[in-house]
């Protein structure tokens, strides 16, 4: 288990074929890691060399349950390396957001990516790409299209 205070430098320049990420707002990186179940008594704070020393082995193994945690302004954020709770779970986002906001991402090695954006254990907006098309769930399917949009993305078109 890794856990930082820094932002979110871990993720600029590097190529991540396999992501799973989850992060909720204004809760704390250890209180986000209680609510995916994870047990307290493995958090552990490593640098980023000494994580990758005596973690490396373990990194995107599928049975090495190996996260990194921290904090990035407002948002806690839970990285997993090779847990895939996130993919197997799927009331993680529901329970993140209990009280606050959540949100998770995941890609695999498979086309397609996974977005949910929760409130109070309740799904807003799920985006799914898995497939050869865009499925859209939550109480508000199109919340953050204007985001997209001007990030250049149409998802309708499957880009």
């Amino acid at each position: 288990m890794n856990t930082t205070t820094g932002g979110l430098e871990w993720l600029y320049d590097t190529d991540q074929p396999l992501v799973g990420l989850t992060f909720a707002r204004q809760i704390n990186a250890r209180e986000l890691l209680e609510r995916m179940g994870v047990d307290q008594t493995t958090v552990a704070m490593r640098g980023p060399d000494d994580f990758h020393y005596e973690l490396g082995g373990l990194l995107y193994a599928s049975d090495g349950y190996v996260v990194s945690a921290g904090h990035y302004r407002s948002w806690a954020w839970v990285w997993e390396h090779g847990s895939w709770k996130s993919i197997y779970d799927r009331g993680l986002v529901l329970r993140a957001s209990i009280g606050t906001a959540a949100l998770e991402l995941r890609a695999t090695g498979k086309p397609g990516a996974v977005f949910q954006y929760a409130e109070n254990g309740h799904l807003i907006t799920g985006l799914s790409t898995t497939d050869s098309s865009l499925a859209r769930t939550g109480s508000d399917p199109h919340r953050f299209d204007p985001e997209i949009q001007a990030l250049g993305a149409r998802p309708e078109e499957y880009e």
